[in-house]
């Protein structure tokens, strides 16, 4: 049996996006990713609006590029959102050097501060109805003029926010959008008011130890959240490939390990109690953040769900081919729908099978259970253990993985003794591969013992049908 993803195409997963950046800058064409975008089951598509591709001469707008995105999306059930950005070489000589005007600001001139607030109020005018939440500025933490400015940042949100809601009463604006794992400029931004007029705020972070955005959507949540402000993950992801540009460069990684990190970063997501989480990205595209205007882009990236290839001006191009990231990302939204939700579950953990002096994993798994108790006993090989359960339509699962680092190829396949404390047979989920399977098990009285696989990805036990299978 697998996981029954045919659903993926009608019902949407709120708490999972992807990107299709880029496209200010002719990355790809939207057409040709568009429709295995849809079918991955994801609510979200993050798109840039390019100003500089839009206004080419100065008050007038052409923005028949990006009306065929946003249609293209909506017509699908997919929900765009638009990152606002960047700057614009009519008013702004240093935006003639870079493609898209990445990095350059519109706050050194008051003609260019105006053009921007009245595109952004175009903008909200032309998708109100259609777009509901538009992100200001892409990375201000180093895309500000080849560095960052908090005060400057912070006042460009307020008077963006301003110009979106003259456009749109109904949109709301996000800020944010921070590269840095650190919280120091968000923190500094706060300072500088940029929440004022703001609904929610995203960040990006590119680790493989999916464990630093469990404590740092707990932060952003106590400290940005605190007076209902949304918390977005807006870029997330992992390349597929050696050799790639952009986060993770000198990696070493494959299409596996690329897809175990999506894994493990979108279930944690999912659990932290965020807004939503973003996957960077639709697919494979050139990654240089300043390609130098008028010369072919020949530094690529690998974090897409679909593997490309390049001509010669480095645009991406066919075939578009789905990578197990992509799979595992289809099954992962038919597995832990909206309607899933977490609840805490008591666990006791001795030693791994294969010891000589091995003990027992014991598991209690009961229904809307209000406390977590967890004991880790001395056991080095299961330290790093992550576990997470949910509940749906009185169906349980048990999730858990190993969070090992997968950039050093030691892989850990273990395999641990289980109790639970059920009356329903267990079945075994891979969320990788998408296969279901029955559990062998002997029964105690209302006890199932069994024995488990440990890997460096989210593996789940299921009590009940928790989710269908095809």
């Amino acid at each position: 049996m697998k996981i029954d993803c045919s659903q993926n195409v009608t019902i949407r997963n709120p708490y999972f996006g992807v990107g299709m950046e880029k496209l200010d800058r002719d990355a790809f064409d939207p057409k040709d990713v568009i429709d295995r975008v849809a079918e991955l089951g994801v609510k979200w598509v993050r798109i840039q609006s390019g100003w500089a591709k839009t206004e080419k001469e100065k008050g007038e707008y052409d923005i028949l590029w990006l009306d065929e995105i946003v249609d293209g999306l909506l017509s699908r059930d997919l929900t765009p959102w638009i990152c606002l950005c960047y700057g614009n070489p009519i008013y702004d000589e240093r935006a003639k050097k870079i493609v898209g005007g990445v990095g350059c600001p519109p706050v050194y001139s008051e003609e260019a501060y105006n053009a921007w607030l009245a595109y952004c109020r175009a903008v909200a005018v032309r998708y109100k109805g259609k777009v509901e939440y538009y992100e200001i500025w892409n990375e201000p933490d180093g895309l500000w003029n080849g560095g960052s400015d908090p005060v400057s940042y912070a006042e460009f949100c307020k008077k963006t926010s301003i110009a979106v809601k003259e456009g749109d009463s109904e949109a709301k604006t996000i800020v944010g959008s921070v590269a840095q794992i650190d919280p120091s400029f968000a923190l500094d931004c706060l300072h500088n008011g940029f929440l004022d007029g703001a609904d929610a705020f995203s960040y990006h972070g590119y680790t493989y130890d999916e464990r630093i955005f469990a404590e740092l959507n707990g932060f952003y949540g106590r400290v940005i959240g605190k007076n209902g402000t949304k918390i977005i993950h807006g870029e997330c992801g992992s390349q597929s490939r050696n050799g790639g540009n952009g986060a993770f460069k000198g990696f070493s990684t494959d299409e596996t390990k690329q897809a175990k990190q999506l894994l493990r970063q979108m279930v944690t997501d999912r659990s932290s109690g965020i807004f939503f989480s973003s996957y960077f990205s639709a697919t494979d595209m050139h990654e240089n953040l300043f390609a130098k205007a008028g010369k072919p882009i020949k530094k690529h990236g690998y974090f897409g769900l679909l593997s490309a290839s390049f001509d010669e001006k480095g645009t991406a191009c066919a075939p578009f081919q789905p990578k197990p990231s992509y799979y595992a990302y289809q099954n992962l939204c038919a597995f832990l729908p909206e309607e899933a939700k977490s609840i805490s579950v008591p666990y006791w953990i001795s030693r791994a099978k294969d010891d000589r002096t091995a003990r027992s994993l014991f598991l209690s798994i009961r229904k809307r259970l209000s406390k977590r108790i967890g004991k880790v006993w001395h056991d080095d090989r299961l330290a790093g253990l992550v576990t997470r359960a949910y509940e749906k339509d009185g169906a349980t699962t048990f999730l858990y993985w190993l969070s090992t680092d997968l950039v050093a190829n030691r892989k850990k396949n273990l395999m641990v003794e289980a109790t639970f404390i059920e009356e329903r047979e267990p079945k075994l989920v891979d969320l990788l591969t998408g296969e279901v399977a029955g559990l062998a098990y002997v029964r105690d009285g209302k006890k199932i013992k069994t024995t488990l696989p440990v890997r460096d990805y989210p593996i789940a036990v299921e009590f009940g049908d928790f989710v269908k299978t095809v």
